[in-house]
């Protein structure tokens, strides 16, 4: 279960008499840490932190601290020892830090106090999570501090930062996750395929052809479909004169779309799907197999066997 993390008020002002600047206990001495974490998304966001209780090197977990969307909170840990702890965040499918740049720990889902973390493999209703090393520094007699800031702008592609600017919210104020298409193509000749989904505004956008090659698995779409739904139509062969085409199992849907060009359209919704006439840049209407994404799934993967 989340938990919000409370502010230590009265924990700060007991520490009021100690004088700034004075020297450090011991870092291998337990003290006293006001954590100061800062959420720079427009989401709600989880951390955890990771820390040396005593002089033992095994650490202990603590957490999950909710930090509002564009907010900054304050709250303190007890019984931490060491120059630095590992700071993890995470909401919907992102995830702080985005690299290699610490230990590895299994988390729990919920949370509170956990002695003795463990390395993968994880535990089942456990998972593997990066946790950021971040210094312990100086705050007041018997008390250290730490800061940690974490927004879009920290990941290092564009493509991520421009999506995680744009997460819609969950029910919970969490980030919705990005959904992602995986596409298996399992046959033995190049594949080719035409994607489709709902925008905002009752838009609706279909695209193709792309290649996929033999027994290659690839992401195909990754983004935040407006119904939870994407929709594909995979052809066997490099062109797409009397192609092969991929069975269609379960949903379908009658999309419009051009069988011998590229193409890239977007327009309103009824103009594209199971539409009487179909736009000349997709002048023909075709069956497209429908993808559903279920609350809280992030990737789909899609294997495709082409009829012979």
């Amino acid at each position: 279960m989340m938990v919000r993390f409370l502010a230590v008020i009265t924990l700060v002002a007991s520490g009021l008499a100690g004088i700034v600047g004075a020297p450090q206990a011991d870092a291998q001495s337990s003290r006293s840490v006001l954590l100061r974490l800062c959420n720079d998304t427009g989401f709600d966001a989880g951390v955890m932190a990771a820390f040396q209780a005593g002089p033992s090197t095994s650490r202990t977990l603590q957490g999950w601290f909710l930090v509002p969307a564009g907010e900054c909170i304050e709250g303190g840990l007890d019984g931490v020892a060491g120059s630095q702890m590992g700071l993890h965040a995470f909401s919907g499918a992102w995830r702080w830090p985005e690299f290699d740049l610490g230990q590895i720990w299994c988390v729990p889902a919920n949370g509170g106090r956990r002695p003795g973390a463990t390395t993968p493999p994880c535990s089942v209703g456990e998972q593997a999570a990066r946790f950021e090393p971040v210094a312990i520094n100086r705050f007041r007699a018997g008390w250290g501090v730490v800061d940690y800031r974490f927004g879009c702008e920290d990941f290092f592609w564009v493509a991520d930062r421009t999506l995680c600017r744009e997460t819609p919210l969950a029910r919970d104020g969490m980030a919705e996750p990005v959904r992602e298409l995986e596409v298996c193509n399992y046959d033995q000749i190049t594949g080719r395929y035409a994607l489709a989904h709902d925008e905002a505004g009752g838009r609706f956008h279909v695209e193709g052809w792309r290649d996929i090659a033999a027994g290659a698995c690839e992401i195909v779409y990754r983004g935040f479909p407006a119904d939870g739904q994407v929709y594909i139509r995979m052809l066997a062969g490099e062109t797409v004169e009397n192609p092969r085409r991929a069975p269609v199992f379960g949903q379908a849907r009658s999309i419009c779309h051009n069988p011998s060009d590229h193409f890239d359209v977007t327009s309103p919704r009824p103009s594209l799907v199971s539409a009487e006439f179909c736009p000349a840049d997709a002048p023909e209407l075709a069956r497209f197999q429908t993808i559903r994404f279920e609350s809280n799934v992030s990737r789909f993967t899609h294997s495709v066997h082409t009829l012979n």
